[in-house]
């Protein structure tokens, strides 16, 4: 079933003024990602700028649903990524929003499932035909799993996984719908 938690990465952010789009383009020459902090116990919103290659290492790691810590000056917050915009033809990211999460506090994301094994249905020639990669749950932070795995090895040909067959941790609540058809051998 589950994963990890909080993230143990940092990221050191530097501050940055609301910028015109010749200064964000000027951040992203030199490898700086623009960035805005908001969020629980943020009075106004904090312009930031952190290092591209360090948010992609972490962000390919931890996708946008796992709290990790950004450190700005004395000041640190538990974050996740909130939203992203990436850039349609170099496929790069053009800006990030961080949103500060209180510990102890409730917040809705995405958990992706991942699936495990071979179903014996596909070795027998179907298809693994797979409908939903992620589900909508809400916990605190310090419950919420990085990933929530299954066992599909035992999936015979035209069978299927619904979340119901999920494995929830305690403290996690799901909001998908528990019929919505995961996964599927045809």
């Amino acid at each position: 079933m589950a994963a990890s938690k909080w993230s143990t990465t940092e990221l050191v952010p530097e501050n940055r003024a609301l910028g015109t789009k010749s200064a964000n383009k000027k951040l992203r020459a030199e490898f700086k990602l623009p960035a805005v902090v908001y969020g629980a116990g943020v009075k106004e919103n904090i312009n930031i700028s952190v290092d591209y290659v360090a948010f992609e290492k972490l962000f390919a790691a931890n996708e946008r649903h796992v709290p990790f810590t950004l450190k700005a000056g004395s000041e640190s917050y538990n974050v996740i990524v909130r939203d992203y915009t990436i850039d349609p033809l170099s496929r790069r990211f053009m800006h990030v929003d961080f949103c500060v999460i209180a510990p102890k506090t409730l917040y809705t994301t995405l958990i992706p499932i991942e699936f495990i094994g071979t179903p014996v249905g596909v070795r027998e020639g179907g298809n693994l035909l797979t409908f939903v990669r992620k589900v909508l749950m809400r916990a605190t932070p310090e419950d919420m799993p990085g990933k929530l795995s299954i066992d599909i090895s035992s999936l015979q040909r035209k069978k299927n996984v619904i979340v119901r067959d999920l494995e929830i941790p305690k403290g996690c609540k799901l909001l998908t719908n528990v019929g919505t058809v995961l996964t599927e051998v045809k």
